[in-house]
């Protein structure tokens, strides 16, 4: 294994391999969901009046109630898929 290191038991001749995982198996897919939480996050952001006392309908545009939600949700389902895949199955 490339990044695997052996673990000693009880100070018998037995070894344990470990593989060294990244979390959710690799930064990539962590640094796709972190960004897909972050785009999402920032479109919701904005949409603020000038004036406190006038109503701005900009607040309730497609980019803030239905693009915005779902890609945070997609965020989400990267999460899911990320914990659930195992990768040693696909690497053969």
């Amino acid at each position: 294994a490339k990044n695997a290191y052996k673990i000693k038991i009880n100070g018998d001749n037995k070894y344990i391999t470990v593989e060294n995982n990244k979390i959710y198996g690799t930064s990539k897919k962590l640094t796709w969901i972190l960004k897909s939480y972050l785009f999402g996050y920032v479109l919701m952001s904005g949409g603020k009046s000038e004036n406190p006392n006038e109503f701005n309908p900009e607040i309730f545009n497609f980019q803030r109630i239905r693009l915005a939600p779902t890609v945070i949700i997609f965020g989400f389902i990267l999460v899911i898929y990320s914990i659930l895949h195992n990768e040693k199955k696909w690497k053969k």
